[in-house]
């Protein structure tokens, strides 16, 4: 894996799916893991021009959640993309 990729992955809670029975189930949705490789090798740029290109991401945008047409969504990224990727 190139350095500096990250792996996140985005899902949404609840969804309710409520049957003809008397079953109703509420889950939350993931979706598969999104690597998201570098836009080229960071090591390669000018720190004095890019000073936070060697800095890992703030905890703010790492996961964030957000709504959608009511629905709350998240976005998290992984804190060991090596790791994460083993798990999936």
């Amino acid at each position: 894996m190139e350095p500096y990729a990250t792996l996140g992955q985005l899902s949404y809670a609840p969804a309710t799916h409520t049957t003809v029975v008397t079953t109703t189930t509420t889950t939350t949705t993931s979706f598969p893991p999104i690597l998201l490789s570098a836009p080229r090798n960071l090591k390669e740029r000018d720190p004095k021009v890019y000073p936070l290109a060697s800095s890992p991401a703030p905890e703010s945008i790492r996961r964030f959640c957000f709504d959608v047409a009511g629905t709350q969504a998240c976005f998290s990224e992984a804190d060991n993309v090596e790791q994460s990727l083993q798990e999936v």
